[in-house]
């Protein structure tokens, strides 16, 4: 009886290693996903103008208002000082297309 119990036990053992280790390499290979989208969209973080599907240039600094109806001056991305809130697109100054947030 005992040999069955120190069998069960080694036997969960390595079933929560096991599981540990997949949760860690699941863990690791997101972040290193994440991290290589945000250097592939990096250029994009820092660029003066954004390009809408049609390839005309929006502004990507300026005066943008917020849905919460206060202006703000800055990255059109970049949070509200009145509500916190950061826009998920904006739309072309020229056709009204969404331009999205490279951070999404």
């Amino acid at each position: 009886m005992s040999d069955l119990r120190a069998v069960w036990g080694l036997v969960l053992t390595l079933g929560r290693v096991t599981m540990w280790f997949a949760v860690t390499v699941g863990l690791g290979a997101k972040a290193l996903f994440e991290t290589a989208r945000l250097l592939t969209r990096l250029r994009l973080l820092y660029a003066e103008t954004l390009r809408c599907p049609r390839g005309h240039a929006t502004p990507a600094y300026g005066v943008y208002e917020c849905t919460c109806r206060s202006l703000h001056e800055g990255w059109v991305f970049g949070r509200c000082r009145v509500c916190g809130l950061s826009a998920g697109w904006t739309p072309c100054a020229v056709c009204g297309l969404p331009v999205r947030n490279p951070l999404l």
